[in-house]
């Protein structure tokens, strides 16, 4: 009988056992789940966490990992991130013990170790302008996430110029023949990242706009993309930076590459 029993109605018994009116079976209520999914009282996996139940205990009322769960994925679902990301960062985010308050910015870093799982880095900037949170959180919350060992893989893991250009490449839309050159542009700013003060003190995402622009500039097939200030606020506008952030990094780089004109293309014949 207890096997066919749906355990409806129910009393409790003890302190976290409950019995069953119509078949008699006692069970536990596994009133506390830490983050593994397991219950802290009788020690059994719960491979299923009903969360749309309304949690009672007081205990899972401070749970937020469990109360609010269905509130972050509608939150990254709404954000419009894929199936696949969404489910790792739930997964990374089910590891991090945090406060209410600091919860939307572990949540966005999450995501961003979730990118580099799928070898798509992004960068924190990306991440403060989709989440709607400042850089200054979320640089807190990677320090809290990235302390725990459980994630010290990602420790060493930052975007680069290099990645920059391969993605804003992609996003402009540019043939791909001409990232070699480009590539070209940004290895060699790594290697004189120092021999520059400004550009040794900009984010990788605007360094790496500035070389694309600087490429376009001096290139005869693609100037054509910014030859008009419409069209020049438009290529800002999908790199990220703003046309003036742009201009002074490209005049840095112009300083940086003078005396290896080679690496640029160039209309003089």
């Amino acid at each position: 009988m207890s096997d066919a029993c749906d355990h409806i109605k129910t009393t409790i018994v003890g302190d976290y056992t409950k019995e069953c009116l119509d078949c008699g079976e006692q069970f536990c209520t596994h009133p506390k789940i830490d983050f593994d999914s397991t219950c802290l009282v009788c020690g059994e996996y719960q491979t299923q966490i009903c969360i749309e139940q309304v949690w009672a205990d007081t205990y899972n009322n401070a749970n937020t990992i469990i109360k609010n769960t269905k509130d972050h994925i509608k939150t990254l679902e709404t954000i419009g991130y894929p199936n696949e990301i969404i489910e790792s960062t739930m997964d990374k985010f089910s590891k991090v013990g945090c406060s209410l308050s600091e919860e939307p910015a572990v949540l966005a870093v999450c995501v961003w170790l979730s990118y580099w799982d799928h070898n798509q880095p992004k960068t924190m900037s990306e991440l403060s302008k989709k989440h709607s949170i400042t850089k200054a959180k979320i640089k807190k919350a990677r320090q809290i996430v990235l302390s725990l060992e459980y994630f010290s893989q990602y420790r060493t893991k930052y975007v680069t110029i290099s990645m920059m250009v391969t993605k804003l490449i992609t996003d402009l839309g540019i043939n791909q023949r001409y990232h070699p050159h480009m590539l070209a542009m940004a290895k060699f700013v790594e290697d004189n990242w120092d021999k520059s003060m400004h550009t040794r003190r900009c984010a990788p995402q605007n360094v790496a706009a500035g070389c694309v622009f600087l490429y376009l500039m001096n290139s005869p097939s693609l100037k054509f993309l910014i030859n008009t200030p419409t069209k020049k606020k438009q290529i800002c506008a999908v790199m990220g930076p703003s046309c003036i952030t742009i201009d002074k990094i490209v005049k840095q780089l112009g300083e940086l590459f003078i005396n290896v004109p080679e690496i640029i293309p160039t209309t003089k014949k």
